[in-house]
């Protein structure tokens, strides 16, 4: 029998299982987590299982011994829609309860919770980490633990959430007051004055987020005093431009990559910055996705979400918002960078390697990338057409036949549908919860032609859907691509891009050499890809001094030929090479020998994991100061909770459990070659920016370690030459002169038909 009058309205009511709130009976502090679990239904009490071991492990530290714990649901059961409709159901039971106790703080914990005490249940990322004032209470949201538990990576923020508990940030907000500019002469003014003070925020408000085709609607310059907005009107004026590229301030900006790029197009103005208060909390904090301005502040200041005032909804187009709304709004931007250029100046303090990253390679680096996506690469119009034809003509023909081999008509693009046809109709092994990814799938591809068909068809599918289609709509009326770049798109420092994302282009095959040859060179111009080659591994040998790997690179020897013959005999196949090649990597990447020999035959046809085994212990063997440098690493792991490369990047593991263990181990070891392998690349990238102009030639695109250049041909062996020299030149400067760093160099009118060119 329930006891609430609301139960019966319950799409749980008679079916779930009851799990009532515990704690104190009087206190401060209420926690509200979203349903009980199966442990909490074994033990009768809410947050008794792993995700309660988490909660109560935080506040024990936070020395929080008497609070009120419940959930947003009581009882256990049912669909994720139907727990929403239960917590509604039970929300006048929260309320009465939370009455009771007398609770004045209330943490939300995961959407559910947030949602019936907010009313917002659209999702608890921009909901949390900020104090919001409802009913009486003061409702602070997080993230649930079991969603920490889940992505370890989650942990920060919480951890971040719940001190403000003890350590509440103050609540007190800057006020938000601005000036209008009225006229040219008092810019003047602004712009002498802005050269005067400790640093100049500069933020721009704009229509839209396409420099091409958008407008500028304001300028905001914010100084200690006064947060001055320049309207669209003076900005216009000619000798504005002029004025503001003149000006001598230490500018500062959050994302000013996007800002520069409007500058350069709209106005003619080549601003440098000092800072970027977006790099530096990328510095500070390496994950993906948590370094919007709104959201940072939000955690760090209890800052409101000002946009909402803007009621954009998914719209980026501030052309219709009225001029009072727009520029408070931008006063916002303003007031918050600077804030949080100051509390990240004391935070970067400590680390003075950081800053020399900031100062020498991420700032001017976000400079170097603005132009580079302005300028955008040729696309071969003609081409791409008869490239999508004959894709979506292939697609369709590898669909037919794996419906063919199915014996009945499918969707390939569903992983249910397709997991029935595997593992129900065609009854092939279950090597992972039904999983259907292209790696699960490649250990069974000898098992049945179905499967080697389906892995062709996503190929095919994930080349449309990822480049031919999405680049045909992201011309310009030029016909050139501007993909974007962000240096905080991974965790261990390697630039990412989107529009598309050409980090994850194939390589190889004639599929691949199709997509690479829509890019081109311009007219009367030439492409020049240089590659350095197998710097991971370089760096492996710098860090390990495996004398192994240092007399292979030091004599300029192939390492995986090296080591294939090594272990399968002069003869060894080209399968063995790719086998050895995946071994190496693989131990760079942290994956053991269980691992790589439960999917050698997948390389190698007809190897046995025993045999695999084999010749894997042999390789550990033959690189045994490798190993001992990747045992190293992840004692630092375990430690110190976090690993360092030689520039100061850091990537922290702050929550280490026996389920995330291996992976976090295997990332620390990836990390620490990729991060150092990014940073040769990135400087690379920056020093030889300038000299290129000069020769009239400039940086098209960068993948991994490469970089396309395009340039006149009669300067090509010039191009080459600076850019294998810079690389070489950066890579003994960070990391000495155990091994060489060098570099491949290609040329060609299209990207997919370079030849190679004596370096």
């Amino acid at each position: 029998m329930k006891p609430y009058p609301e139960c019966p309205s319950c799409p749980l009511f008679d079916r779930g299982k009851l799990v009532a709130s515990r704690g104190a009976v009087t206190t401060d502090i209420a926690i509200v987590g979203e349903a009980p679990g199966r442990v909490e239904v074994a033990m009768g009490k809410p947050f008794v299982g792993p995700s309660g071991e988490l909660l109560h492990d935080v506040l024990q530290q936070l020395g929080l011994d008497k609070v009120f714990i419940t959930n947003a649901a009581l009882c256990y059961g049912g669909t994720a829609k139907e727990i929403i409709l239960a917590a509604k159901c039970c929300h006048p039971r929260l309320v009465r309860e939370l009455r009771i106790v007398g609770a004045a703080t209330v943490v939300a914990l995961g959407n559910t919770a947030c949602g019936s005490l907010l009313g917002n249940w659209t999702g608890i990322s921009k909901a949390r980490g900020r104090f919001i004032e409802m009913n009486g209470w003061r409702v602070l949201p997080t993230y649930h633990p079991a969603a920490i538990l889940r992505n370890p990576n989650l942990w920060q923020d919480f951890a971040t959430d719940m001190e403000k508990l003890v350590k509440p940030t103050p609540t007190a907000q800057p006020d938000v007051t601005y000036t209008v500019v009225p006229d040219y002469l008092t810019v003047l003014s602004v712009l002498r004055y802005a050269a005067t003070v400790d640093f100049a925020v500069i933020d721009l408000e704009t229509t839209g987020l396409d420099f091409q085709k958008d407008e500028i609607l304001c300028i905001v310059i914010g100084l200690p005093a006064v947060t001055w907005i320049i309207p669209a009107e003076i900005v216009a004026i000619p000798a504005f431009a002029s004025a503001l590229e003149a000006c001598k301030a230490k500018w500062v900006g959050h994302n000013i990559q996007f800002d520069r790029k409007f500058l350069l197009y709209r106005l003619g103005v080549d601003l440098k910055i000092t800072f970027d208060t977006m790099l530096g909390h990328y510095l500070l904090d390496e994950r993906r996705g948590v370094h919007g301005l709104k959201e940072i502040c939000g955690t760090l200041f209890d800052a409101p979400d000002w946009e909402a005032a803007l009621n954009l909804g998914k719209s980026h187009n501030y052309a219709g918002v009225p001029k009072d709304v727009l520029y408070k709004y931008a006063a916002q931007d303003g007031i918050y960078t600077r804030r949080l250029a100051y509390w990240e100046r004391d935070e970067l303090k400590p680390y003075p390697k950081l800053i020399k990253l900031s100062k020498d390679l991420l700032v001017p680096l976000s400079n170097v990338l603005a132009e580079v996506e302005m300028r955008g690469v040729q696309i071969d119009r003609p081409a791409l057409a008869q490239a999508t034809e004959q894709l979506q003509r292939e697609r369709d023909e590898q669909e037919h036949l794996c419906i063919t081999l199915a014996g009945h008509t499918f969707n390939p693009r569903s992983p249910q549908q397709v997991g029935r046809v595997l593992f129900d109709e065609l009854g092939l092994p279950d090597l992972l919860d039904r999983s259907t990814a292209k790696e699960v799938l490649a250990q069974l591809k000898n098992e049945h032609p179905f499967i080697s068909a389906l892995l062709e068809y996503r190929q095919i599918e994930k080349l449309l859907g990822t480049y031919a289609l999405p680049i045909a709509a992201m011309l310009d009326q030029a016909g050139r691509l501007h993909t974007q770049y962000h240096i905080m798109g991974t965790v261990t420092g390697r630039l990412s891009s989107s529009s598309p994302n050409l980090q994850n282009c194939p390589a190889r095959g004639e599929r691949a050499k199709l997509i690479k040859n829509l890019f081109v060179a311009s007219q009367d111009m030439v492409l020049v890809n240089v590659d350095l080659q197998q710097v991971e591994v370089r760096l492996a040998a710098v860090y390990s001094q495996d004398p192994f790997l240092l007399e292979v690179f030091q004599t300029g020897r192939d390492i995986h030929g090296e080591t294939a013959a090594e272990l399968f005999g002069p003869d060894y196949t080209k399968e063995q090479r790719t086998f050895i090649k995946r071994t190496v990597f693989g131990t760079l990447y942290g994956e053991g020998p269980a691992g790589l020999a439960k999917t050698a035959g997948v390389e190698v046809p007809g190897m046995t994991e025993r045999e695999a085994r084999m010749f894997i212990d042999r390789f550990y063997r033959k690189m045994a100061g490798l190993v001992s440098w990747i045992n190293s690493v992840k004692r630092d792991l375990h430690e110190q909770g976090y690993v360092e490369s030689p520039t100061g990047r850091r990537r922290r593991f702050p929550l280490l459990f026996d389920d995330n263990r291996a992976q976090a181990e295997r990332e620390a070891v990836n990390f620490m070659c990729q991060s150092a392998a990014s940073d040769i690349m990135l400087y690379t990238l920056v020093r030889i920016d300038s000299p290129l102009k000069a020769m009239g030639a400039h940086i098209l695109l960068t993948v991994h370690d490469s970089v396309l250049v395009e340039c006149l041909p009669n300067k090509v062996n010039d191009v080459i030459d600076l850019v294998v020299k810079v690389m070489a030149f950066t890579g003994h400067e960070l990391y000495g002169d155990s091994v060489p760093f060098t570099a491949d160099a290609e040329v060609g009118i299209r990207w997919g038909d370079l030849e190679e060119r004596e370096v």
